[in-house]
């Protein structure tokens, strides 16, 4: 099993570091961790089980010797842990438990991947939030590289990434601030008024 560790201190599998980074990313700043599957470590106890019965037989070993996969037995078996101390360390590690998984990861790289796994193109899911393809692909390449999602409109992108709800063109007409992209109730660019002329009613800046 392949796991990667991100900048943030994430972990994610294969698939899900594949969807939510950048490839600059995932080469230079993501660490990547191989592990062993539990099927085959219950192999290796077999092999290592038979090699070190065969040593016995032969008599180059006093006893046969197994593995286990029960940590109290063996430390008990070294005599150096008492089952209070066991006890401690297993809480420890309960409350420091690992970040696994893309939630835990930066909203940027979480609307990445949610954008991959709907099968949107960046210019349709930049227009479920009232901007152009441009400005959507500095959300999705990071705060370093391209440039965070407006405070505004973080509550939006959180709801439609963990929820599937867009926002509605009446939360994004609410928008304070002045806004490039595009008007989601009609497809067409937000218009800015000419001079001397009033705004019309959903091209407020």
């Amino acid at each position: 099993m392949v796991a990667a560790r991100t900048s943030t201190g994430a972990w994610v599998s294969l698939e899900e570091a594949r969807k939510s980074l950048p490839e600059e990313e995932l080469v230079k700043k993501v660490k990547w961790f191989f592990f062993l599957t539990p099927d085959l470590m219950g192999h290796m106890e077999d092999v290592v089980e038979r090699y070190q019965a065969e040593r016995h037989a032969k008599g180059e070993t006093p006893f046969p010797i197994k593995i286990t996969r029960d940590r109290r037995e063996v430390e008990a078996s070294r005599g150096r842990e008492t089952a209070e101390t066991l006890e401690s360390r297993s809480e420890t590690l309960e409350a420091g438990e690992a970040k696994v998984g893309l939630q835990w990861s930066p909203l940027w790289q979480r609307l990445r991947a949610t954008v991959k796994d709907k099968g949107l193109t960046q210019t349709k899911a930049a227009r479920l939030f009232g901007v152009v393809q441009q400005t959507f692909a500095g959300w999705i390449a990071g705060p370093e590289r391209g440039y965070p999602i407006p405070e505004e409109l973080v509550p939006l992108v959180k709801r439609w990434v963990d929820g599937g709800d867009p926002p509605s063109p009446e939360e994004l007409a609410s928008r304070k601030t002045k806004r490039p992209g595009v008007n989601p109730e009609t497809g067409k660019p937000w218009t800015r008024p000419r001079k001397g002329t009033e705004a019309p009613p959903d091209d407020v800046e």
